[in-house]
């Protein structure tokens, strides 16, 4: 598989605000074709529970279920998985929720755009 390191740290640097400048430090899973990246779902790992950092689909490939595709395969392997979401990122949230995610607590204005984050737990 290629290395997408630079094309996922400019995506997060442009449409995030992430600076990433060492990959290596968490785990990636990405979906591509043909050597075209299509998405990314950023996560790290204690024992058997994973954080997921960030999930992205590039515009053109969304509405496919790659960001369901790429949770799913998470799931396999870790018996928790926690996250924030942006209080008024609708469809990811409501994407969470399908896939099985529960709120557990929020933190207040804690984005730069003053938004809640929604913290939640899937648990298989």
């Amino acid at each position: 598989m290629l290395n997408y390191d630079d094309e996922i740290k400019k995506i997060e640097t442009d449409y995030f605000g992430n600076a990433f400048n060492n990959l290596s430090n968490f785990k990636v899973l990405v979906k591509e074709k043909n050597g075209v990246l299509k998405a990314y779902l950023i996560y790290q790992v204690v024992f058997d529970e994973a954080e997921i950092i960030s999930v992205f689909v590039k515009e053109e490939f969304r509405k496919m279920g790659l960001a369901t595709e790429l949770i799913n395969e998470l799931k396999e392997s870790c018996k928790t998985i926690f996250l924030d979401v942006a209080s008024n990122n609708c469809n990811a949230y409501n994407l969470y929720l399908k896939l099985g995610f529960k709120e557990y607590n929020k933190r207040l204005k804690y984005y730069s755009d003053n938004s809640d984050a929604i913290l939640m737990k899937w648990s298989c």
